[in-house]
């Protein structure tokens, strides 16, 4: 009966647990990451000041109101007066400056664009090696598990003959501490794969996977032909830093532009009165339309303007080496995922034989062990080799997918 209830208790235990594949890993994090959440506010600011500067081009419509009141009186003043005027005002010519800002705006806007399509890439990055690193632990884990499931057996059939006198007491002591050190291996790796599913749970912007189960991943071996070189050119980082370099020409263009005359042209309607209201004032009209055409022109500012295009453009040539460093970057960037790929796969064929080899070595010495044969240390040195081989193999296998996902995030594919 018991045995009943702790079945069904494992099967409710079970079916309440979802698995998480890494696709639903990185699609979760891509609407709930905090760094793209704070990206796309960023992009959404930019669109807003590029709306902000197409104002520029149309019209101010203002109205005013004044009331004033006088305790004492001069010559031909009242004692109460107000005004009222509706004001249409418009920039008729200001050195191209308006087009210009706008210019940089929309330029502004699109590298903001590119830099939030960079920021999912690096998150999707981020996604899959957190999963498959998660995955990797949980591999070391099973070995370190089965390393100290076999020196407990180990240490358990040696203690009987130990008690029979058929083995040196220091014999055991080396397989106890062997055991104890294989299970220090244990503890510490469980609390790193609760570590590397709280980073990845992070990263999902905090969703909780406590009842989620990792799903395993599938074996892959695309072409590298799906990850040309030519790709690089269209990362997202280069192209905000071409936007980047032509918003900056156009800043260069709107200082610039205090150099030209300014014109503005205005009409006004206004109205008057001798108290709170608009009843009339002796000697004005009760109403006037005003209209003004007005033209400034800066001739000296102390070298300000100079300066300020001199800066202008030392900034294009700093965000124009700037993308010839990335160029760079990027490039080794690609060169290292392709190195990192083939160095996995070579080693993921060398450890699969490895393993293989190490797991025939340890049941030949664990049978002439038991026979008396083999001696503990051949025994331990065994089990050893054997776990080091199951590292390699799984570190090989995951290192595949961390490369894979260097490429894709690399040539952005």
């Amino acid at each position: 009966m018991n045995l009943k209830r702790i079945s069904l208790a494992l099967s409710i235990s079970i079916l309440s647990l979802s698995a998480l594949s890494i696709e639903e890993a990185v699609d979760t994090a891509l609407l709930n990451n905090q760094d793209i959440l704070v990206k796309n506010l960023e992009y959404q600011q930019k669109q807003e000041n590029t709306r902000a500067s197409k104002a520029g081009f149309l019209p101010s419509l203002d109205l005013s109101y004044s009331y004033l009141h006088r305790n004492k009186l001069m010559t031909s003043q009242i004692k109460d007066d107000s005004s009222a005027a509706a004001t249409l005002s418009y920039n008729l010519f200001n050195g191209f400056k308006t087009s210009n800002t706008l210019q940089s705006a929309i330029e502004d806007e699109k590298a903001s664009a590119y830099l939030l399509k960079a920021k999912k890439q690096d998150i999707i990055l981020s996604s899959k090696s957190a999963y498959i690193s998660y995955l990797n632990l949980a591999k070391q884990l099973e070995t370190y598990i089965s390393a100290f499931e076999l020196f407990e057996k180990q240490f358990n059939d040696s203690n009987s003959k130990f008690e029979q006198g058929l083995l040196a007491k220091n014999d055991l002591l080396k397989i106890h501490v062997n055991m104890l050190d294989a299970k220090q291996n244990v503890v510490k790796t469980k609390a790193d794969l609760k570590t590397s599913k709280d980073r990845l749970s992070n990263i999902m912007g905090g969703k909780d996977l406590k009842n989620e189960v990792i799903e395993e991943l599938k074996d892959k071996d695309d072409s590298l032909n799906s990850y040309a070189e030519t790709l690089l050119e269209n990362r997202s980082e280069i192209k905000a830093l071409l936007h980047n370099i032509n918003a900056y020409k156009n800043i260069l263009e709107v200082n610039k532009a205090s150099y030209y005359p300014k014109i503005d042209a205005s009409y006004s309607f206004n109205k008057y009165g001798d108290s709170f209201s608009f009843g009339g004032r002796d000697g004005y009209p009760s109403s006037q339309n005003i209209a003004n055409l007005s033209a400034t022109w800066n001739l000296y500012n102390g070298g300000k303007d100079e300066s300020t295009i001199k800066i202008a453009r030392m900034k294009i040539h700093e965000t124009m080496l700037s993308l010839e460093k990335l160029r760079l970057d990027i490039k080794l960037q690609y060169v290292e995922a392709i190195s990192t790929l083939d160095v996995a796969k070579e080693s993921l064929v060398i450890s699969k034989l490895a393993l293989s080899q190490a797991l025939t070595n340890y049941t030949i010495v664990s049978n002439r062990f038991n026979e008396g044969v083999s001696s503990t240390t051949d025994l331990i040195d065994a089990n050893y080799l054997l776990s080091q081989a199951k590292q390699r193999f799984y570190g090989a296998f995951y290192s595949k997918f961390l490369a894979y996902a260097s490429l894709d995030r690399v040539t952005e594919k």
